[in-house]
């Protein structure tokens, strides 16, 4: 099922949050848990055990917790930035979807070889000329793409034909992912092996618009340093926090698109 939408992205996100919220509440249990795979996996490490229950989260970030600082742009600029983000905060990217694919064997899914249990990979970029390395990776879990089944089709297959070369716009919660710490520029620069920006994802995903061609026709603005993106993240944080319940909204121009 696809919902036509012509309205603001903080009306459009929270009319989403409100579908996710909903499904949260009266999902099967069973269905949020795929193969019975507790939320740890069946990590034995100690890194796996710690990131593994951020990965599998099956709650949506709420809007309060939209962290505005945080863009495709922001996260792309380089220099270290293992404390520029928060795994308590949300966010939302915006950016061409220049690579969808099953994630690899993991700890996280119990090890499932089939690909309902596996996460989805995509890769967000500001433009389809991307290398590797000026890419940031946005992932769905075995639970929300159960969770959204009764709506919609996010297994691999149906994602990267939808998503595939297209403008989207990506709603979850920031995890940095520091297994990969040696593969990201941002943290490894100049490696030979880095196939990554940053070790800071959406994982997992919890929303999905590809927008329109009047939004993919924007001209996407320019990675911001790194001393201006924690600036930013900064001065966003204080003007956020002035008092309880108090919503950070990003300011952008109205984009039209398509929840899928």
């Amino acid at each position: 099922m696809r919902w036509k939408t012509n309205v603001r992205p903080a009306a459009d996100l929270c009319r989403s949050l409100l579908v996710v919220a909903w499904l949260a509440a009266f999902a099967d249990p069973v269905l949020a848990q795929p193969q019975g795979c507790p939320v740890q996996g069946d990590a034995t490490q100690a890194l796996a055990l710690e990131l593994n229950p951020y990965k599998n989260r099956d709650d949506a970030p709420p809007v309060s917790k939209i962290n505005a600082a945080a863009t495709l742009p922001a996260v792309l600029a380089p220099g270290n930035d293992l404390g520029r983000w928060s795994r308590d905060d949300g966010a939302t990217f915006e950016g061409t979807a220049v690579g969808v694919k099953a994630g690899g064997i993991e700890s996280v899914n119990c090890h499932a070889k089939d690909p309902p249990h596996r996460d989805t990979h995509i890769e967000l970029a500001l433009g389809t000329g991307a290398a590797p390395r000026q890419r940031v990776i946005v992932e769905v879990t075995p639970r929300w793409r159960e969770k959204m089944a009764v709506i919609a089709d996010w297994s691999t297959a149906a994602l990267k034909k939808r998503l595939l070369g297209k403008r989207v716009r990506i709603t979850g919660w920031l995890f940095d992912d520091l297994e990969h710490k040696a593969e990201a520029e941002n943290t490894h620069p100049g490696g030979k092996k880095n196939w990554r920006a940053s070790v800071w994802e959406i994982h997992p995903i919890t929303g999905i618009t590809v927008l329109s061609r009047a939004a993919a026709s924007v001209t996407p603005a320019a990675p911001l340093s790194a001393a201006r993106a924690s600036n930013h993240h900064k001065r966003s944080k204080r003007k956020c926090s002035r008092s309880k319940g108090h919503v950070c909204r990003q300011t952008s121009h109205a984009r039209t698109g398509t929840n899928v």
